[in-house]
């Protein structure tokens, strides 16, 4: 592979360290079950905020059809 030269070192070599430090985070998360507490997370989060949808929605007044709605 080709490196570029820059004034902060060659792209490749940065390339590579990012590339290591992001398998060593996706190994720690995995290692630790991380995952699956974000996905757990994610989950409730959507479940709160479709429970806010539902209890707190506004309908426009053209798709009102109840009689006291103007």
């Amino acid at each position: 592979m080709r490196t570029v030269k820059s004034m902060t070192g060659s792209i490749t070599s940065s390339l590579a360290g990012v590339y290591r430090r992001l398998r060593q985070f996706v190994h720690w998360v995995v290692h630790r079950n991380w995952l699956k507490l974000l996905q757990m997370a994610k989950l409730v989060i959507e479940i709160i905020r479709d429970t806010r949808n539902l209890l707190f929605c506004t309908q426009s007044r053209v798709a009102c059809k109840h009689p006291g709605c103007r």
